[in-house]
């Protein structure tokens, strides 16, 4: 019995052959024959490398306790017993920030990450089996650190000032501000808002752009000056916020007459005065 053909036992480990003997009596009809059933059980070679299974890419949250693990790395090898027994190690990355199992695959973080410092790893682990000659293949793991919301609005000033005549028409832009976020996505998308005080209505705020225009007709003769809080607000669960104050001076304009004080005014004149001028009468007059 010999092989005819290239034998795979991953493909096909376990034959079962029915083979007949026969003799050779002169007649067909005379001869007299049995079988004997053949079981044929391939012994394994280790001829298959691990392959991994789990992905080559993973996030980790930045706040991240260190000690925890944060993925499994799983390889299969399709051969059996020690040529399918399978041991991984870490052959390359930053140092000291990440261990892994040998035995279980186990990927553990050992020190804080700040994805505003770094966002992301490459790291190269290495799945090895236990064959007489023993096979390893090597992947290239990407560790994405996921933002958390850890970091507050920042306006570019505390504070700003603007002048405004008080005839500028309703709707005219004043000044814009701005804020920064160093976290990512939502967590650094800001919207403004004003404060609200009794002050509040008088100004509006665009939430996307930061411009803050007149919202109410302004009078100098009854304020002069306006002092408001604007926040920017991050779009994280929880949001952080920051804020600025806005100093807004309102410039006269000549809108008012003048008015006289006491009007009509009612004097008594000496027909025959004879030292000229005579004083007659003091007139007031007063421009808001």
């Amino acid at each position: 019995l010999s092989v005819a053909k290239v034998l795979d036992r991953e493909t096909q480990a376990f034959y079962e052959l029915h083979v007949q003997a026969t003799d050779q009596a002169p007649k067909p009809e005379d001869r007299l024959s049995t079988t004997a059933v053949v079981t044929i059980i391939l012994r394994d070679t280790n001829d298959n490398a691990p392959r991994f299974e789990s992905s080559n890419q993973i996030t980790v949250p930045e706040d991240t306790e260190p000690g925890l693990p944060v993925a499994t790395i799983v390889a299969r090898d399709q051969d059996e017993g020690d040529n399918s027994a399978l041991e991984y190690t870490l052959v390359s990355g930053p140092q000291g920030l990440f261990t892994l199992g040998p035995l279980d695959g186990v990927l553990q973080l050992h020190d804080d990450i700040d994805r505003e410092d770094v966002d992301q790893y490459s790291l190269v682990v290495k799945a090895t089996d236990k064959g007489s000659t023993p096979k390893s293949t090597t992947m290239e793991l990407t560790i994405l650190v996921g933002d958390v919301n850890d970091n507050d609005p920042i306006f570019e000033s505390k504070t700003y000032s603007t002048n405004a005549n008080e005839n500028t028409k309703v709707g005219t832009s004043l000044l814009t501000v701005g804020a920064t976020d160093a976290d990512s996505g939502l967590n650094a998308e800001i919207r403004y808002m004003i404060e609200e005080t009794e002050d509040s209505w008088d100004f509006a705020v665009d939430s996307h752009t930061g411009e803050v225009s007149i919202y109410k007709t302004l009078d100098y003769e009854t304020r002069q000056q306006y002092e408001i809080t604007i926040l920017a607000q991050d779009l994280g669960r929880p949001s952080r916020t920051d804020t600025a104050t806005i100093l807004i001076n309102v410039n006269d304009v000549n809108d008012c007459p003048p008015v006289f004080v006491d009007s009509p005014y009612k004097a008594f004149v000496q027909e025959n005065s004879v030292d000229l001028p005579v004083h007659v009468l003091q007139l007031t007059a007063k421009d808001d």
